[in-house]
């Protein structure tokens, strides 16, 4: 299993297909799996990174409070480790805040970037979500109660309503070999809070496909919006009846849109 010495940390990464570079960045507490709906679809034509952040999964996990700036780092530390100098960038949720930040410190990087179910700031329901989330886990409720809660949130009521869909995601993600520390969620919480793109992202000049899902409760289709009215070169869509994850409920129909953009 590959992984790169970079910064202060080892980060683990994966590499699929061949072709163009498209790096595929995860969100809060998701590790490089998060992509598993979508990776080999986009592999056929690209190839493909996907990787832990810091603080999940096999990555290290070094004291908090991390910042969104930390992990833009770490990305472009990974992609100098492949000896990538351009590339598209997927990010998803706090993934999406981390390209951001990739957008305004490496531009020259980042040839196109799709931001996805993203922020430009943490809007106050899902602070306290999250907020809530780690006093659940301090107090030691089980790793099956704290999923249910996340998958409770994460998706529409259409795709949660689909035979055992819930239980099944119950069961893969609570299943992890490598569950999320309180350590690293505690580092990504605070990344979380600090991070505000508002004052910079008219400066950005990459073209940015910035997508969003019409139920997604824990960043809602209002923070994607703003995101497309702040900067300039972008494109907005918006899927219906999807929750947080559209690469999950619509993995097709992202990919589709996404390779369109591309």
């Amino acid at each position: 299993m590959p992984f790169a010495k970079l910064n202060d940390i080892e980060v683990f990464y994966e590499v699929h297909g061949s072709g163009y570079p498209i790096v595929l960045v995860s969100g809060f507490s998701a590790d490089h799996s998060s992509w598993d709906a979508i990776r080999d679809q986009l592999a056929l034509r690209y190839r493909v990174i996907t990787f832990d952040n810091r603080g999940v999964g096999q990555t290290t996990v070094t004291k908090s409070p991390y910042l969104v700036e930390d992990f833009a780092n770490d990305t472009a530390a990974l992609c100098r480790h492949l000896k990538i100098d351009s590339a598209y960038f997927i990010g998803n949720s706090m993934g999406g805040m981390i390209v951001q930040c990739l957008l305004k410190n490496e531009p020259s990087l980042v040839k196109k970037a799709v931001i996805s179910n993203s922020s430009a700031n943490l809007n106050v329901g899902w602070k306290w979500y999250v907020q809530a989330q780690y006093e659940l886990a301090q107090s030691g409720a089980s790793p099956e109660a704290l999923v249910k809660a996340s998958v409770a949130w994460c998706f529409s009521d259409a795709f949660l309503s689909k035979g055992s869909t819930f239980n099944d995601c119950v069961a893969l993600w609570s299943s992890s070999p490598y569950p999320f520390t309180l350590e690293g969620f505690a580092g990504q919480m605070a990344a979380l809070n600090s991070f505000d793109s508002r004052k910079w992202l008219s400066d950005i000049k990459s073209p940015c496909l910035i997508i969003s899902g019409d139920e997604d409760v824990l960043l809602p289709s209002r923070c994607s919006k703003e995101l497309a009215e702040l900067i300039n070169d972008s494109k907005y869509y918006e899927f219906e009846q999807v929750g947080h994850l559209p690469y999950v409920e619509a993995a097709d129909a992202f990919v589709e849109l996404v390779c369109d953009f591309l």
